[in-house]
């Protein structure tokens, strides 16, 4: 082994040196601290690399968490100030259209659930392994998110509604009134 040779530098009984069994005795005991030594070092540099290996994990998915939540964060905005909007509508074709493109939004929903329960697994395995920091990438949390999309659902009945409202609002004007 690579540790300190037991019988140098006297074996037991050369020149007369009476402490010769006693000197080779430490050496070995040096020798098993070394090899115990040699040991520790082996393993903590094994741990270190799981500890880098992990973290390298959590950064990536974290980094993946941020490339999901910020645009799903910004579709979500967007979808919400298009629900709030008010409108005016000067023809029943007007009212039509925006009742299309309405069935068209919620149409693509559950798309954009799932993307928004991607986004929950992913942290739900963020969570299991890391046990501590933020996220670098972003301050989106999965909470606010999901805040923000049940928001974004009680909305639809309510535009729905008024959307109604309007059609048959503009179903009751006759249309020489409207121009």
């Amino acid at each position: 082994s690579s540790g300190i040779n037991a019988e140098w530098p006297l074996r037991p009984g050369q020149r007369g040196f009476s402490k010769a069994a006693e000197v080779a005795a430490r050496s070995q005991a040096m020798n098993g601290l070394w090899e115990n030594l040699l040991v520790a070092r082996t393993k903590h540099r094994e741990d270190l690399e799981t500890a880098r290996e992990t973290q390298e994990k959590i950064d990536t998915m974290r980094l993946e968490f941020a490339k999901k939540a910020n645009p799903f964060n910004n579709w979500l905005e967007g979808a919400r100030e298009d629900l709030l909007d008010t409108f005016v509508c000067h023809s029943i074709e007007e009212v039509n259209s925006l009742v299309t493109a309405h069935e068209e939004f919620k149409a693509c929903l559950p798309e954009f659930h799932q993307i928004f329960l991607d986004i929950q697994q992913l942290q739900q395995e963020i969570d299991v392994i890391a046990t501590f920091g933020s996220n670098p990438y972003t301050n989106l949390e999965v909470d606010s998110l999901g805040t923000k999309w049940n928001e974004l659902l009680q909305l639809i009945p309510q535009r729905d509604q008024l959307l109604q409202d309007a059609l048959v609002k503009k179903k009751k004007v006759p249309t020489a009134t409207l121009r």
